[in-house]
């Protein structure tokens, strides 16, 4: 099977890396205690912010 990797094998050991920098990756996000972005965090719409929005119609 060949393709953008040449062989399966070339395919599977992309993937592998990938995966295991991914893992990394999410494990020293965690390491951190960063709060993840939840409703609390994430700034309201525009038009709950913005004064022309207000009185627009939905």
């Amino acid at each position: 099977m060949a393709g953008m990797f040449g062989d399966f094998a070339a395919a599977h050991e992309f993937h592998q890396a990938v995966s295991q920098a991914h893992t990394h990756h999410t494990n020293e996000l965690r390491a951190t205690n960063r709060p993840s972005v939840t409703s609390a965090t994430r700034p309201a719409p525009l038009r709950q912010r913005s004064p022309i929005w207000r009185n627009a119609t939905r």
